[in-house]
């Protein structure tokens, strides 16, 4: 079983591998990054996979830094790509309508993102 998210949806992926449900892998897009207050430091068992746009000014760097630390901290099996001047929502074509400040969409942020996306979760489920 994996889990995809978005936004919310993104940390409610991650939260399910935080909490080692019976998932083999989970995927976030701009996805919030924020960890489990109080959370139980025990390794991961997921595989994670986060694809964050490098000019989301509603994910900060603090917040990605953060994430990181905490994957080395569970000894997770983990990757977070940034994608540069990919903002926030960069993986929805229609976001731009919204006139959001730091939301955009962005081509090919969003292409690169669900090709790797697709080749981890045939690795991972053994597609």
């Amino acid at each position: 079983i994996g889990a995809i998210g978005y936004c919310f949806g993104g940390l409610c992926a991650l939260d399910l591998a935080r909490h080692n449900f019976d998932l083999k892998a989970a995927v976030s897009f701009h996805g919030t990054l924020t960890p489990i207050p109080d959370a139980e430091l025990v390794p991961i068992t997921a595989s994670i996979q986060v694809h964050h746009g490098d000019a989301d000014i509603h994910i900060p760097a603090s917040a990605v830094n953060g994430f990181m630390e905490e994957m080395r901290t569970r000894k997770a099996d983990w990757s977070l790509t940034s994608y540069g001047n990919a903002e926030h929502g960069f993986t929805e074509p229609h976001i731009d309508k919204l006139g959001v400040p730091g939301v955009s969409y962005n081509k090919e942020a969003d292409r690169r993102s669900w090709t790797s996306t697709v080749a981890f979760l045939m690795e991972r489920l053994e597609l």
